[in-house]
């Protein structure tokens, strides 16, 4: 008898682990921050919503570039052709961007800002 409440709870405490493991992954969290000297973009997405962001960021971020972010998991310093550096850690369901105001071009810091309004557009 003891062993079957045992494999009760266990089963059960499974469940409830699962159920709270799936709830999170439908939740999206976008937090951007800025500084006088960095711009950060925090985002947690469901895996499905990859696709969009890898298209907002190359709608934003390559321009006329002959470069593409489907399907690429980063982490690591980027350099644009235009010479724009940024810090990317970027894997299905999460981006990180960390933008230094300073070792970048005004033009970069806009496309940036766009980038972050048009991410959050995308992830609503």
């Amino acid at each position: 008898m003891k062993q079957f409440f045992s494999a009760s709870a266990i089963c059960l405490l499974s469940v409830l682990l699962f159920c709270c493991g799936c709830r999170h992954h439908n939740r999206v969290s976008l937090a951007i921050s800025e500084s006088d000297t960095k711009y950060k973009i925090v985002a947690y997405f469901q895996e499905k919503q990859t696709i969009k962001v890898d298209r907002c960021l190359n709608k934003y971020l390559t321009g006329r570039n002959n470069m593409s972010f489907v399907n690429t998991r980063i982490d690591g310093q980027m350099t644009l052709d235009d010479r724009t550096t940024f810090y990317m850690k970027k894997y299905p369901g999460m981006l990180k961007i960390d933008f230094n105001k300073a070792n970048n071009p005004a033009h970069s810091y806009s496309d940036i800002k766009a980038f972050a309004a048009g991410l959050r557009a995308e992830l609503k």
